[in-house]
């Protein structure tokens, strides 16, 4: 798919879309280059409602800390903590911590973690700040679910000196830290990593490399009474809850054939037991890096280059939506964090390059970038495909012009082509025939016509 998928990145700007009644406005909250005037790198930020946030980044050299908070959406940003580089004489003073995570709540207090193990804490909006460090502390990951539970994980790394293996809760607002029991079949001396899921719950996902090729989930909340197990292989590393069976991963299949991935979405229906593959996008959509849980009738799930797809009914179907651009967002980034619900009807964007945070807004309704769209949403029955080797494809040709409708395997290689002419507007319910030679597998058929292109994964049963 390598041939096909660079042509995608051409049209990507005009259109990424095959959802008819939603797209999405990227609205810019902040972009700390354009104020620090060199590159900057956001960490973390919270927000308590649609007003009030607080966010931290890197200083010019990438090193310490600067804090900023909003009272008004975002529309203004005042700097509340500032630990970074400055001269004195002819040394140069470089922090060594930089926040990670971050929590900012209504009655005033701001509670951040730095990756050395360093909580900064302020009670009255950010005027001022206290610091205590937990001792033998390198920050692998951090969460705070209310105003007194956190959890977090340290990993040594080599160039850090005493550093521990470490797993630690405080209930007391990161006041005192405990150590956090784990079960027996969390080896020890292991990275784990924490994401915090629906409902209150937070995802501890692991790698055991006494057991290659499986991602580990396990499922808890804030009294860490129960814990839920989750084996899957180690390309499902991005976890979502929907309910104790319904689980969505992402992440991506590596192509050790050509030099690029495939971003993929599985989803199971039976507690993890079996998955079953919903999402395939290939270069330069080479990885799902975080999939949210919005409402019961949407996910959204964020990756690489600029990627974002959404989901209306529990994740069976996914479809990249158009995507308008205000206030100097940019278009090119790379959404590492995901999308944070801050209040009703309020969302935000943590992109890593270039470094902003953008309001993103779900918009019922055709977007003006799509209105040259030529075909339509399809659908395909039976699916999975059996044994007669035959097939019926329905579409719509809103604008007519050459289409060429073929088959390929995930990784882009091209097996039959089923229609290649020009074609006029109108409905369309065509019937075709499978290569008799295709094995079970899941395949797509991929429709091009006017520059846009349509891709429909499908599975053959044998």
């Amino acid at each position: 798919m390598k041939k096909i998928l660079i042509f995608i990145v051409f049209i990507t700007i005009s259109y990424n879309s095959y959802s008819e009644n939603m797209y999405i406005k990227l609205t810019l909250i902040i972009d700390v280059r354009s104020e620090e005037s060199s590159l900057s790198d956001i960490r973390a930020f919270s927000f308590y409602d649609k007003d009030h946030g607080v966010i931290s980044h890197l200083d010019r050299n990438l090193k310490g800390t600067k804090m900023k908070l909003t009272s008004d959406g975002g529309k203004n940003w005042k700097l509340i903590y500032c630990d970074t580089s400055y001269w004195v004489g002819d040394s140069i003073y470089i922090p060594i911590h930089s926040v990670v995570g971050i929590k900012y709540f209504p009655d005033g207090t701001i509670i951040a973690m730095s990756d050395r193990g360093k909580v900064i804490k302020s009670t009255d909006n950010g005027n001022s700040f206290t610091e205590n460090i937990i001792p033998k502390i390198s920050t692998e990951s951090f969460l705070m679910q209310d105003k007194n539970f956190a959890i977090l994980t340290s990993t040594p790394w080599g160039y850090l000196e005493d550093v521990e293996w470490k797993q630690l809760i405080s209930t007391d607002g990161c006041n005192t830290w405990e150590e956090l029991e784990l079960p027996e079949y969390i080896p020890k001396n292991t990275r784990l990593f924490i994401k915090e899921l629906k409902d209150e719950k937070f995802d501890i996902w692991y790698f055991n490399k006494s057991i290659p090729n499986v991602a580990h989930h396990v499922i808890t909340d804030k009294y860490l009474k129960d814990f839920r197990h989750i084996e899957t292989t180690n390309n499902h590393r991005y976890f979502c809850l929907i309910n104790d069976s319904t689980f969505i991963c992402g992440g991506k299949f590596r192509n050790e054939h050509t030099a690029d991935d495939t971003a993929f979405i599985a989803k199971t229906i039976d507690g993890g037991k079996t998955w079953e593959t919903k999402y395939l996008a290939t270069f330069p959509y080479t990885s799902i890096l975080s999939i949210d849980y919005i409402n019961d009738s949407m996910l959204v799930a964020t990756g690489e280059s600029n990627h974002i797809v959404l989901s209306t009914d529990q994740g069976e179907t996914w479809f990249r939506p158009d995507i308008e651009y205000y206030n100097g967002a940019k278009f090119g980034s790379r959404f590492y964090e995901g999308v944070r619900k801050i209040d009703e009807d309020k969302y935000l964007l943590l992109a890593s390059w270039f470094p902003q945070l953008l309001d993103i807004e779900f918009v019922y309704g055709i977007s003006s970038v799509a209105e040259n769209i030529s075909i339509s949403p399809s659908k395909i029955y039976p699916n999975p495909i059996l044994s007669d080797n035959t097939f019926t494809y329905e579409f719509n040709i809103s604008h007519s012009g050459k289409l060429k409708t073929y088959i390929s395997d995930v990784s882009g290689k091209v097996l039959a082509i089923l229609y290649d002419n020009y074609i006029e507007t109108g409905d369309y319910i065509e019937q075709y025939q499978l290569p008799s030679n295709l094995s079970s597998g899941s395949y797509l058929l991929i429709s091009e016509i006017n520059g846009f292109q349509h891709i429909k994964l499908f599975n053959v049963v044998r």
